[in-house]
């Protein structure tokens, strides 16, 4: 104990210069360096995982098929930030994320002829049509999409460190179909029937398949152009895929026209058009305000020469077997 006082008076004590400040910086180091705490013991931490795991399978509906998904992982609340990005399989994907909230994202990035943009946030990710180099009567020509897919988890999904957690993705296709199916009368003898259809969604959010606010204001300038197929001398038909349509609103919105240009086995070439304002109106309303996923809109055109040129009409259409309509 003597010696404890004397080397913390020596600490607290003025210092002397010289040699005698050396020996007793000395001795205060050994004393300190030397001496046991036992109320302070080393402990060995043990490993906090900060990663659990997360599996995300997509729920495929009956002919819906792509080759590969990314899988897009938008952090939220408190753990808000940067969205992680992950390339899987069709049948899922699974892997380690940081502890937190997720909303989740699943499409066929891979997808050709479209752009996939604003994907760094989950309300404004979206598939957007890539346009043509050439404008048609004052209309922007877009490609025809191939089948987009895109699943959401409907529930944000929680991690919890050294946990596993499980979403099921329901799969949906951003992408209608149309078919048009000519029927050709009156002697008319056609090589090449060329379509433009306008009225068409650029663009569409992966969340929701809903059109993005752009797509609404500019969707009547946007169009895709596609050709028939030969069945006969009478009849052709063609497809073509679409985002969406907007409601012409029986033509008090904008004028929806399928422009058509024709080409006669004499070489002659013609051009007409068939007003779809009230049939396209009609279908909309019948399925909700949307073209329907499930089957294709069918309609039926007819184009006749007469006496003036060209009649070209809406026969009919069908979608699936349980709305139909006909033109009279």
């Amino acid at each position: 104990m003597k010696t404890l006082k004397y080397i913390f008076s020596s600490v607290l004590s003025p210092l002397p210069t010289g040699e005698g400040l050396g020996v007793r910086l000395f001795v205060t180091l050994f004393f300190f360096s030397c001496t046991e705490n036992k109320d302070l013991q080393l402990r060995e931490v043990p490993d906090v995982p900060t990663t659990g795991r997360m599996v995300v399978i997509p729920q495929w509906g009956t002919g819906l098929q792509a080759e590969a998904l990314r899988y897009d992982f938008y952090p939220t609340g408190s753990t808000s930030g940067k969205a992680i990005s992950l390339e899987g399989t069709t049948a899922g994907c699974e892997s380690d994320l940081p502890v937190g909230t997720y909303r989740v994202l699943a499409y066929n990035a891979g997808a050709t002829g479209v752009r996939f943009a604003g994907t760094d946030r989950y309300e404004t990710a979206a598939v957007e049509l890539l346009p043509v180099a050439t404008r048609t009567g004052g209309l922007t020509l877009v490609n025809e999409p191939p089948e987009v897919y895109a699943a959401t988890v409907t529930e944000e999904l929680t991690i919890t460190a050294g946990g596993q957690t499980e979403g099921n993705a329901a799969v949906r296709n951003l992408t209608r179909t149309l078919v048009f199916d000519f029927t050709i009368g009156n002697g008319l003898v056609l090589n090449k029937l060329e379509s433009t259809l306008c009225g068409v969604y650029p663009s569409v959010l992966l969340s929701t398949g809903e059109p993005t606010q752009t797509a609404l204001q500019v969707a009547p300038d946007m169009a895709v152009r596609f050709d028939a197929d030969f069945l006969s001398a009478t009849e052709a038909t063609a497809t073509v895929r679409v985002p969406g349509l907007l409601d012409p609103q029986n033509g008090a919105a904008y004028s929806n026209v399928l422009a058509l240009d024709l080409t006669t086995d004499s070489g002659e070439h013609w051009t007409s058009t068939v007003d779809l304002d009230g049939v396209l109106t009609q279908i909309l309303a019948d399925n909700g305000g949307t073209l329907p996923v499930e089957v294709p809109v069918e309609l039926d055109i007819r184009i006749e020469r007469t006496a003036l040129g060209l009649s070209t009409t809406v026969a009919g259409w069908q979608t699936g077997e349980m709305s139909e309509g006909t033109i009279h």
